[in-house]
């Protein structure tokens, strides 16, 4: 610049900020004009006054980068309490179920809703029922189908101990395909029981049966969903897999 100190382009400076988010390292190559240390200080101002503040969803995915995870088997396994967490973290799956069966009370017309969870785990989707049947005034009662004996001791504590789940919430410890609701069957099915690609043991092994749970009229949420596999390219991932291969 016009100070005699080493600068980038404005582009390559919005380039450099673009990729901050994702930690690269930084290399220095090439004949160096001034100081090396005149460079790196420059690009440590550029990080630290470019770099936008992490949100909690870069928070939760951090961890996650770059990593290759194995499918967990839920119907095979128990899932432990730190899986439970990380899901529970999400800070997007939760308010759109809130919001569908917000959307489907609305549409129902009655005053009155029996509701069923489907491998409820610690209950956040039972407490985004619930919140949908009071945002929409309407009386609700959630029958918690869960396998988990870890996860149902978490549930029955909820039920037992919380105002919004007390007298509202009857918790099932059964797995969901065998299991029959009372009263002929529920006005709506929840569950996020899809799989890490919407086919691997949980669903529709398990979400087919519960499918008989619905009454005339019934609806499930979600009513549909959709996978998709998109082509990447990541060197340190195929290493990562060819590691693991031999």
């Amino acid at each position: 610049n016009d100070a005699g100190f080493p600068v980038l382009p404005r582009a390559h400076q919005e380039l450099v900020a673009s990729l901050a988010k994702l930690e690269p390292q930084l290399c220095l190559v090439g004949r160096p004009r001034h100081a090396r240390a005149a460079y790196a200080q420059y690009l440590r101002h550029l990080w630290t006054s470019k770099r936008a503040a992490p949100t909690a969803t870069d928070a939760l995915e951090r961890p996650y980068r770059d990593y290759l995870q194995a499918p967990l088997q839920p119907l095979a396994d128990d899932l432990e309490t730190a899986t439970y967490e990380t899901f529970e973290k999400d800070p997007v799956k939760y308010a759109r179920y809130e919001a569908a069966a917000r959307a489907f009370f609305r549409a129902r017309g009655s005053s009155e809703v029996v509701a069923a969870v489907a491998g409820a785990g610690r209950g956040p989707l039972v407490q985004a029922a619930l919140n949908a049947a009071d945002a929409e005034g309407v009386t609700i009662r959630v029958h918690a189908v869960e396998k988990n004996a870890n996860a149902v001791v978490t549930l029955r504590g909820r039920a037992r101990t919380e105002d919004a789940w007390r007298g509202r919430v009857e918790v099932h410890a059964a797995d969901a395909r065998g299991w029959t609701p009372p009263d002929g069957g529920v006005d709506c099915l929840i569950s996020e029981l899809l799989g890490s690609f919407g086919d691997n043991e949980l669903s529709p092994e398990c979400l087919a049966p519960a499918e008989a749970w619905l009454k005339p009229g019934g609806v499930s949420i979600p009513y549909r969903y959709e996978s998709f596999a998109q082509p990447i390219s990541c060197a340190k991932l195929w290493f990562d897999a060819r590691r693991a291969n031999t």
